[in-house]
């Protein structure tokens, strides 16, 4: 004969049951980083034989500032919840090179690349996961 599982026999089961369960919470971030550029052309005619012409020219605080920016790419924030990533990214962020010109001379070369930077923890002491904090940072 099979008896049903008591009230106090089936708190116990779900107490144990996140302890068999995998997963982990965390989160991504996607977005531009800044880094330097070495540039071999030291002038606005030297820069725009290498690379062409710039899709912006702007003065800015008394330099010339020359933009190139690379195709649209995506952008934003992914959480990380159990094993399902939640994207929550728009296609708002460009790849993209600043040079700035004094008197006609370069005085810098900057680059914003899309990347991603992540944190995330596994909660859990399940069979296939791992306890712990890691980050790409």
């Amino acid at each position: 004969m099979t008896q049903d599982a008591s009230p106090r026999q089936r708190g116990r089961l779900l107490l144990l049951a996140p302890l068999l369960a995998c997963g982990c919470v965390g989160y991504a971030t996607v977005l531009p980083r800044d880094s330097e550029v070495e540039e071999l052309a030291s002038t606005p005619e030297q820069l725009e034989r290498e690379r062409g012409a710039p899709d912006e020219k702007r003065v800015q605080n008394g330099d010339e500032v020359w933009e190139y920016e690379k195709h649209r790419r995506w952008a934003g924030l992914v959480l990380i919840a159990g094993v399902a990533p939640l994207p929550l990214m728009l296609p708002v962020a460009h790849d993209r090179l600043e040079f700035r010109f004094r008197d006609e001379t370069l005085v810098s070369a900057r680059s914003w690349k899309v990347a991603t930077h992540s944190d995330y923890c596994g909660l859990v002491t399940g069979p296939c996961a791992v306890p712990g904090c890691e980050s790409d940072r």
